[in-house]
């Protein structure tokens, strides 16, 4: 799986699993711009620019699964701390 670039004239969500029955779409570096339109110059259209990758349904709710384990594991070692210290 690799990074490529692309741009919407609409606001891309972060991550979209919705747009397709078999990937789920994840976004970073997202850059809104505007440009003139050929047509009209008087209209300007608001784009975004980032950068795109598809992921796997299946493999990407195995990441979904790990990343609230590491959620969870963060805030167990959160309440440790505080224990053992005093949350100093």
């Amino acid at each position: 799986m690799t990074w490529y670039k692309t741009s919407s004239t609409t606001k891309p969500k972060i991550i979209d699993d919705t747009l397709s029955k078999k990937y789920v779409y994840v976004r970073r570096n997202i850059v809104e711009s505007e440009q003139i339109d050929d047509l009209n110059p008087d209209i300007k259209i608001k784009f975004y620019s980032f950068e795109e990758i598809k992921i796997p349904k299946d493999v990407y709710s195995i990441f979904e699964f790990e990343k609230t384990n590491s959620n969870r594991l963060d805030e167990l070692e959160d309440t440790i701390v505080e224990l053992l210290y005093g949350g100093e």
